[in-house]
């Protein structure tokens, strides 16, 4: 079987090499090819990692301890697995990727990774995944209040990319129903506590706050079911507010009804 599909060095009889000459070419386009799909479950893999449990109730020391933990347990091996396979003309952007998640495992600072550098060589990678891998993509654009729609959303890999045409920040929040519950997803949003809701519904991943005029994106593997994007930021996220750093007082967008479900078949 190891020989059936012409591998360089595979031998007939006394030893002479019959193999014709295109098999090296075969082969090299094989192994290009495994080493590509090894590079793109890598890739899935560090898109999908769960996010970090960090208490907002703990001290700031303890909180730095929490994100080195999961920097160190969750996110390196994923980020190691993602240098392992990296094709070379992406190896720099991934080392920037690695080089930021060892700065976060050693310091505890979220803007280790959580920089313009960090985002840039994201970008560029994510361009190469869209191109080179078997990723389903969902445009979706954001406005004041609004998601265009999401239709025919098959299960698997998907990538979700991202417009803001609106003038305050927007995320796209990726919510999955439960399948053993019975409840609206405007009943699950309606529930006063986290953990009844986390009951019925499960977060799956999503995109963090978008300025107007920018872009963003996440990769999910999503199962078939139901499925919610919504923007749970307050009204007034506007840039001016985002660089005051004060603290918005409005409801969330969802209230104006800043909400999409959809479905995974």
């Amino acid at each position: 079987m190891l020989c059936a599909v012409g591998t360089v060095g595979c031998k007939a009889e006394g030893g002479k090499d019959r193999s014709p000459a295109r098999a090296t070419g075969n082969r090299t386009t094989t192994t290009a090819r495994a080493a590509l799909e090894a590079y793109c479950s890598a890739a899935l893999g560090f898109a999908t990692v769960e996010p970090p449990e960090i208490d907002d109730a703990a001290s700031e020391a303890e909180q730095t301890t929490q994100l080195q933990q999961y920097a160190s347990a969750t996110l390196k091996p994923a980020a190691d697995d993602l240098a392992t396979d990296a094709p070379d003309e992406i190896t720099s952007d991934v080392n920037v990727v690695v080089a930021a998640v060892d700065e976060m495992a050693t310091s505890g600072d979220p803007a280790a990774y959580d920089n313009d550098t960090v985002e840039l060589a994201r970008g560029r990678l994510h361009r190469f995944e869209l191109e080179h891998c078997d990723l389903a993509t969902e445009t979706v654009t954001m406005a004041d209040f609004s998601f265009s729609a999401i239709d025919g959303v098959k299960a698997g890999s998907v990538s979700f990319d991202a417009s803001n045409d609106g003038e305050e920040y927007h995320e796209l929040a990726i919510i999955a129903k439960r399948p053993s519950t019975t409840l609206s997803f405007d009943q699950i949003l309606a529930l006063d506590d986290a953990a009844t809701q986390q009951r019925h519904a499960t977060y799956v991943g999503g995109i963090e706050p978008v300025a107007p005029g920018d872009t963003g994106f996440t990769v999910v593997d999503l199962r078939a079911g139901d499925y919610l994007v919504a923007c749970f930021l307050p009204v007034g996220s506007t840039p001016e507010q985002f660089e005051s750093d004060s603290e918005p007082s409005g409801d969330p967008h969802t209230a104006r009804g800043m909400k999409r479900e959809f479905k995974v078949s």
